[in-house]
């Protein structure tokens, strides 16, 4: 038989329904702030709405590449859209021409970069202990 051992966040989570289950709001309050410190202390940052905790080098680089851009009311992402025509037909002569949004993000692109970041970091993290 496997003993699985439960992390500490798994332990807080679990302790975290029961209190909400006992309608305990201020140990739920309590255990989300020991969260949230926890994962201050580790280099994560809040970044709403287009992360909720992302790492500050990785925030950083997102701003120094143009992904993401800050407004008063936090971190949006950018988009790139262009617009071509396409010609569908002919009509005698003339052409007839569909206009068409290619919208592309590197937001995307950042996104894969950043969790495939993460997945490696858990792996190493995980060998490590």
């Amino acid at each position: 038989m496997t003993i699985i051992k439960k992390t500490p966040n798994a332990i807080r989570l679990q302790k975290q329904r029961e209190a909400l289950r006992r309608g305990d709001i201020a140990t739920v309050k309590k255990l989300a702030k020991e969260a949230a410190n926890e994962l201050f202390e580790k280099g994560y940052v809040r970044a709403n709405p287009a992360f909720p905790w992302i790492l500050k080098d990785w925030l950083d680089k997102a701003i120094q590449e143009g992904v993401l851009v800050r407004t008063s009311t936090g971190f949006h992402p950018v988009l790139d859209e262009s617009i071509r025509e396409e010609v569908i037909g002919y009509k005698g002569r003339k052409p007839i021409v569909e206009k068409l949004v290619n919208s592309y993000s590197k937001y995307e692109d950042f996104c894969t970069r950043y969790e495939k970041h993460l997945e490696e970091r858990r792996k190493k993290e995980f060998n490590e202990k």
